[in-house]
């Protein structure tokens, strides 16, 4: 749909208390989607008017609302002057007379509803940094390392405060055998590159379903496709975690293979063979 200039395209809407339309009633229901703008205005949705940064731009990102209503708008501005950059979408609540930017603030805008903007900071961890989370491996962190951990900080708390982070290695020393099913997804199993690995995912339990822990991935992906002669991002994942699995899947991870309660999932940047049916379990 058009909307003040702006030509809006939406993937199918998922509404996580039933039905679904292209419009976003945020009063009624939560929902998350993909989305592709294009313009040199504003996007207006349903009474919440965004800015980007970039203009003219062409844009593609993800937007979401989950009870108790926490919204959320990313974007990947394309600029034909240099490489994405990835924005933070500032929020605008039209039915208020102050505007939201970099602040955790709850504005109410349809009688009986509060909209809730985080201040999410993404960055490299620097000493200092403290996740409430003791079971959490965050002090993996802290280890010297060629590549930092990638934490999301609540500023409304403090500069400090984690409430997501993710551990990557590029590359990494897996097993012959592990290594080998790896190659044998890609459609030409002799070529020489390398393997990364993401050792964890973490988002703190308040957080949660929020785009964080997405944000952290697609962080990691563009980090192996940035690295020379990185053949696929490698990552461990329990088989009852639906909820990480159902975020991998919808990034375009391939399942490779099963050990024990773990699969394990590759994102490759080669050509691959089409996605076999069944997962051989190695014992």
């Amino acid at each position: 749909m058009g909307l003040n200039g702006v030509s809006w395209q939406l993937a199918p809407t998922i509404c996580t208390s039933g039905g679904g339309y292209g419009e976003f009633d945020f009063s009624t229901q939560g929902f998350s989607a993909n989305f592709e703008v294009c313009g040199d205005t504003g996007i207006y949705i349903d009474g919440v008017k965004a800015f980007l940064s970039a203009v003219p731009f062409r844009a593609r990102g993800y937007a979401y609302a989950n009870p108790p209503f926490d919204v959320g708008l990313h974007a990947t501005v394309e600029d034909s002057g240099g490489d994405p950059n990835l924005f933070e979408i500032a929020l605008n609540f039209v039915n208020t007379i102050n505007s939201v930017r970099n602040s955790t603030q709850t504005w109410r805008v349809f009688s009986g509803v509060s909209f809730h903007v985080h201040d999410i900071v993404y960055r490299d961890y620097i000493d200092g940094d403290k996740y409430d989370d003791p079971d959490a491996g965050f002090g993996i962190c802290r280890a010297k390392a060629t590549i930092p951990c990638y934490v999301a900080i609540d500023g409304s708390k403090s500069n400090h405060t984690v409430v997501g982070f993710i551990k990557v290695d590029i590359p990494f020393g897996f097993t012959a055998e592990e290594q080998t099913r790896f190659e044998e997804r890609m459609k030409d199993p002799k070529k020489k590159g390398d393997f990364g690995y993401i050792h964890t995912v973490e988002v703190i339990k308040d957080h949660r379903r929020k785009g964080i822990g997405r944000k952290l991935v697609t962080h990691a992906i563009d980090l192996g496709k940035r690295t020379k002669n990185t053949l696929a991002m490698v990552l461990f994942v329990n088989e009852e975690d639906t909820g990480p699995i159902q975020l991998y899947q919808k990034l375009h991870f391939i399942r490779v293979m099963k050990t024990s309660m773990l699969y394990m999932y590759a994102y490759y940047y080669v050509p691959v063979k089409p996605t076999l049916r069944r997962i051989d379990i190695i014992e």
